[in-house]
């Protein structure tokens, strides 16, 4: 019985990531996960979480545990028989007959994504229907195109490899010696070592520091003004009042009035004019405001003020301000720039975690075990997974770069078996960003 993978993209939801069994009279297809199924979805979640990447891990590793159980579980599964339907509504069978259509592409589909797909396999039924799915990862689709029987096959060539710029660091990155005399000294010092300006500078280059940091530092600069915009409307005069320092008297409303506002819920916002004496003091003046109207000019009332400054006063059961206190809305919104701020800590720690690692970082060597293209793109370039095999029975270090002439240079490395430099941490510190560096490959 034949077998391929293949995601289902989703509009709405989550995507689907099923296990399609061929057989000689239709189509089963088995509901494995969503859009996390194997570890290259797992590294780009991962990648994406930035400074939040070791949570992201717990759950793409739980989640990957669980595909690979289901898929366990429906291989034991005698699938000659429907009861495969049952255990999950998510599950379907299509019969042969009902096919009036089959056609399979290497062409990636718009709709793939950042998904790696080897192709996608489309079949129009006899209800008028289609089914549509990505073959993920780098599935062969003859196979596939032979198990459906009539499918036609479309197979254009793929596309060949970027080639490495010319003239650039690593333009012959098959003969390349040591990068210069000032890797040699780094490579060469014992900890803590003094690092060249000139290979931090390309260091920092590599990782997309500058970004992060100016994507925090412009949402920094959101939140100083949101919460400027807070203080001017006076949101934290009602927090300083409610903090219980408030001392209260009586005052008189002067004039109440109703305002061109409305709050979220549609109601009359009202303005309300008033004066009132502090205790041992001279006549204050304030401004409250509630939704909807309860005091008339002249009304007699309750009035909330700060005994370290009595301008900063209201109506007893109003606010000092036309919109509602802080609610959670609000809260929500001040968030967003406190991401950004986020985002500014992560870019600064990185830049800090990348010189500790040249200056502190272990030396070893290690070879190159792979070299595998992953779908995302940065700055236009297929982004690289790359994994070292350290000399010894250290476990696997893994890293990712997108320029051509580096990738370049370790898939030179691949082919020769000749080992690369690397620095990382045997037992990495828990808030250490970068973990891994490759000074030779360094741009």
């Amino acid at each position: 019985m034949t077998s391929f993978y293949a995601l289902a993209p989703r509009w709405l939801g989550s995507d689907r990531y099923y296990k399609i069994y061929v057989t000689d009279q239709d189509l089963r297809g088995v509901w494995l996960g969503g859009e996390v199924y194997d570890e290259d979805a797992a590294e780009r979640f991962k990648l994406a979480a930035q400074m939040f990447s070791p949570l992201m891990k717990l759950w793409t590793d739980r989640q990957l545990r669980q595909v690979r159980q289901r898929e366990l579980e429906y291989d034991r599964l005698d699938l000659s028989s429907d009861d495969f339907l049952a255990k999950d509504r998510r599950n379907f069978l299509i019969a042969k007959a009902d096919i009036e259509e089959a056609s399979l592409d290497r062409k990636k589909w718009s709709r793939a994504g950042y998904h790696a797909a080897a192709g996608n396999v489309r079949l129009r039924l006899r209800d008028r229907t289609t089914r549509q799915w990505i073959i993920v990862g780098d599935q062969p689709l003859e196979p596939i195109a032979a198990a459906l029987g009539h499918a036609t096959l479309h197979l254009p060539p793929p596309e060949a490899p970027e080639a490495p710029p010319r003239g650039e660091f690593l333009a012959n990155a098959a003969a390349r010696p040591p990068r210069d005399d000032l890797m040699a000294e780094l490579l060469a010092a014992p900890p803590p070592r003094q690092v060249p300006p000139a290979l931090l500078r390309a260091a920092r280059r590599q990782n997309s520091f500058l970004g992060v940091i100016l994507v925090g530092l412009i949402s920094t600069f959101l939140l100083v003004g949101f919460v400027g915009f807070l203080v001017h409307q006076g949101h934290f005069y009602d927090w300083e009042l409610n903090s219980g320092r408030a001392a209260h008297t009586t005052g008189r409303v002067v004039t109440a009035l109703k305002t061109d506002r409305s709050d979220r819920d549609g109601g009359a916002i009202y303005s309300y004019a008033f004066t009132f004496s502090p205790a041992g003091g001279q006549e204050e003046h304030g401004t409250s405001f509630t939704t909807g109207q309860r005091w008339s000019a002249g009304a007699i009332v309750d009035v909330d003020y700060l005994v370290s400054d009595p301008a900063i006063a209201r109506l007893a059961g109003s606010r000092t301000t036309k919109l509602k206190t802080l609610d959670r809305q609000l809260v929500l919104d001040l968030l967003q720039p406190l991401l950004g701020l986020a985002l500014l800590a992560s870019g600064l720690w990185g830049r800090r975690s990348l010189r500790l690692l040249l200056e502190n970082g272990t030396v070893g060597e290690a070879l190159v075990q792979s070299v595998k293209p992953l779908a995302q793109r940065v700055r236009g370039k297929k982004l690289h997974k790359i994994t070292l095999q350290l000399v010894g029975a250290a476990p696997p270090l893994v890293v990712q770069y997108y320029q051509p002439n580096q990738v370049a240079f370790f898939q030179a490395r691949l082919v020769s078996k000749q080992p690369v430099y690397v620095l990382y941490y045997p037992q990495p510190p828990k808030l250490a960003i970068i973990r891994t560096l490759v000074p030779e490959a360094l741009a």
